[in-house]
């Protein structure tokens, strides 16, 4: 598909709500990266694991590992930037 987009979606607090949402960009074959906050936390609304985004295309970051500076030259590469 012509004109396919980089998202990057920054996940904090609505891990689940980011999760489900990621699946479906997926049907749009842009290229979606997450870049989540706490990682390692599993919250009761997580229906989608982290595992689960992956084996659909979608890179999952750890924020934790990557220093601040690092993550904003990078969020400057997206074509669209969205939190949850």
């Amino acid at each position: 598909m012509a004109g396919n987009k980089k998202i990057a979606v920054i996940v904090k607090e609505r891990r689940g709500e980011a999760f489900r949402m990621c699946m479906g960009l997926t049907v749009l074959e842009d290229t979606i990266d997450v870049f989540a906050f706490e990682a390692g936390k599993e919250g009761s609304d997580s229906a989608v694991s982290p595992e689960e985004i992956r084996e659909m295309g979608v890179t999952v970051h750890s924020c934790e590992e990557i220093p601040p500076e690092e993550l904003s030259a990078r969020l400057l590469e997206y074509d669209t930037v969205l939190r949850y």
